[in-house]
């Protein structure tokens, strides 16, 4: 769906508005696959259903943007999170709060060492803005631009529910979900850098957790 609608916008976009205007699309670390040191230039090997659906709407973007934009801005961001409307969301550390409210039996599909970056949705957006008004990415022609968007800090699964435990002792123990070497479930890490430096104060989810009042 995600691709259709990218051609159709593309297509049907009035012709005043391709002479001047930047199309802004957001990406994922996702279409680097299991490359675990990828960079801007790195190449792209998606593996899961969501990587292949953002490498297929990057190649449409790169095909036939440049024929009718001015310039394209592709933004590959890590996982993202938000504390508050959990129940929209699918992600890791939103299903947390939600199991947890609803007070059911967390379900941990991978390893406790599996390790990936995760911002808010405020902080990427302020980034992203930040970035398009100062300029600020990797250029791989004069039309085209591409940035890698992560924390520079990452999180184990057993990281965030150590959190979780400290913020709401009550309701969770992360002896529960201590594992032993051998259990067979996956180790899924995933980590996004970027050839650009940045001083960006990215939120931590230690602060985010303070806007749940209730569990």
């Amino acid at each position: 769906e995600e691709e259709k609608m990218l051609i159709k916008l593309l297509k049907n976009l009035p012709i005043s508005e391709k002479a001047r205007s930047s199309l802004i699309y957001l990406s994922s670390g996702e279409i680097y696959g299991n490359n675990t040191e990828p960079y801007e230039l790195s190449p792209i090997d998606p593996v899961s259903a969501y990587g292949i659906v953002k490498a297929n709407c990057e190649r449409i973007i790169l095909e036939n943007g440049t024929k009718v934009m001015k310039h394209i801005k592709i933004f590959r961001i890590a996982n993202a999170y938000d504390c508050k409307n959990v129940s929209l969301q699918r992600n890791l550390i939103a299903n947390i709060v939600l199991q947890l409210q609803k007070k059911r039996k967390l379900s941990i599909t991978s390893s406790l060492q599996s390790r990936k970056q995760y911002g808010t949705f405020s902080d990427y957006v302020k980034f992203i803005i930040e970035a398009v008004s100062s300029g600020t990415a990797i250029e791989t022609s004069s039309d085209i631009t591409i940035t890698n968007v992560a924390p520079n800090f990452s999180y184990s699964i057993a990281d965030i529910l150590g959190i979780f435990e400290q913020k709401f002792p009550e309701a969770i123990s992360l002896k529960n979900y201590f594992q032993t070497p051998g259990t067979g479930l996956p180790l899924e890490s995933r980590e996004l850098f970027s050839l650009l430096p940045t001083k960006f104060h990215w939120s931590r989810l230690e602060d985010e957790l303070m806007q749940i009042t209730q569990i």
